[in-house]
């Protein structure tokens, strides 16, 4: 009589009888040290999801942090949208933490209005939200692959709020 197995399980089983039960975990190690060789030394730039080890922003009191700033906004201009909790503009600043723990490349990948008379406020939030980040999150912790240090992509949420 068969044995009813999927084609993953059948191939699991058939590597472990022929390469030994480790024979999976040596694979990924050797393709994780080629794809961290290959990163060294071309300096890429590796997507934070890769990573072993996420990077993350130091605040302004050394301690990590999820980097998800609120910005306080005091230009009189904007108008509040009066529905649900997030009703001012936000955007999503993406750039590249270095191995030095500083951040290169900071711009914008999304920005919301909310309300269509934010659009005219759009190139000087961006420019406050860029500014905030590099002023109160100067430092960063790289990520990391074995343990190594890498050039990753990060991304953060830039909130805005009315200061009252």
């Amino acid at each position: 009589m068969y044995e009813t197995i999927c084609y993953d399980e059948y191939m699991d089983r058939t590597i472990k009888e022929k390469f030994g039960i480790n024979f999976h975990a040596y694979l990924v190690k050797k393709a994780d040290s080629l794809f961290l060789a290959r990163t060294i030394k071309d300096r890429a730039i590796v997507n934070h999801g890769d990573c072993d080890k996420k990077p993350l922003a130091l605040s302004e009191t050394g301690k990590t942090n999820d980097p998800v700033p609120i910005i306080v906004v005091t230009k009189p201009g904007i108008k509040e949208k009066k529905v649900g909790y997030d009703n001012w503009p936000h955007l999503v600043l993406k750039f590249t933490v270095e191995t030095d723990s500083t951040i290169s490349d900071v711009h914008v990948t999304d920005f919301t209005a909310q309300v269509e008379e934010n659009k005219q406020y759009k190139d000087q939030l961006i420019s406050i939200a860029i500014e905030h980040v590099k002023m109160n999150y100067p430092v960063w912790i790289p990520g990391q692959i074995n343990g190594v240090p890498v050039r990753a992509s990060s991304d953060i949420t830039v909130h805005f709020t009315k200061n009252e």
